[in-house]
């Protein structure tokens, strides 16, 4: 079995992701990452919650991007969305206009399948990743483990 490197410099598809989400946070002008607490509440009172008008202070969800995990896997939303694995909220200068958007906010690292969980044979087949699959040689890599770094 080979050892993957846990240095996402080493995959080329990790540098164009890496690339990929700086030109988000430049298109978007994002500017902060707002930390949620353990129960996925935003403590500085900013995100609003259930879009409860009672909230006057706080910031339009056209300029908010909400970080999730789902199973281990984070993944990067337009929108203050509320969702049980709520991990923080990115807000830009620049209005998404509430487009349905996703990203990845993390990535697996593996020589063997690109991060995909599986790989395409010669024949064409695809095939689950054995590396992935064992879960001893893979190695997952955050967003704020990479050098992306907020613009503003």
């Amino acid at each position: 079995m080979t050892e993957n490197s846990d240095n996402w410099q080493d995959y080329p598809y990790l540098i164009d992701w890496v690339a990929q989400m700086n030109a988000w946070a430049e298109k978007y002008q994002i500017y902060e990452l707002i930390p949620a607490d353990n129960s996925g509440e935003d403590p500085s009172g900013r995100i609003r919650r259930f879009r409860d008008p009672e909230f006057k202070n706080t910031i339009d969800g056209s300029f908010v991007w909400t970080v999730v995990d789902e199973g281990g896997q984070k993944y990067l939303y337009s929108g203050d969305v509320w969702h049980s694995g709520v991990v923080g909220w990115y807000v830009g200068k620049v209005s998404h206009s509430n487009e349905t958007l996703g990203f990845d906010a993390g990535k697996l690292a593996c020589s063997k399948c690109q991060g995909q969980s599986f790989f395409e044979e010669d024949e064409g087949d695809e095939v689950d990743c054995d590396q992935c699959e064992a879960g001893e040689t893979s190695v997952w890599i955050d967003l704020e483990d990479t050098d992306f770094r907020l613009p503003g």
